[in-house]
């Protein structure tokens, strides 16, 4: 908002029609959408996970991933790595 020069409120009111969200929560989505791809490339920490993709806390992290995705980030990795064993089974 401050580098267009228009205040965060203003900015809320024009991504909402566009985007059905504001502006915190599609950087939230976005943070976790790169950590479920971080998940199934790296095998980092999931606190060090909630680092990577802005979290300023594993907390934050863990709260915002079960908004978007129904389960802790513990639970996705485990998901991840399910889906993962049964394509290679598959194969």
């Amino acid at each position: 908002a401050r580098a267009s020069s228009i205040s965060g409120h203003h900015l809320n009111r024009l991504l909402v029609p566009e985007a059905g969200l504001t502006l915190g929560r599609l950087v939230s989505l976005h943070r976790i959408r790169d950590a479920l791809q971080m998940i199934s490339s790296n095998h980092c920490s999931t606190t060090e996970l909630s680092w990577r993709v802005g979290f300023s806390s594993y907390q934050t992290f863990a709260r915002h991933f079960r908004c978007w995705t129904g389960c802790s980030p513990i639970e996705g990795n485990l998901r991840i790595l399910k889906l993962r064993r049964r394509k290679l089974k598959s194969r």
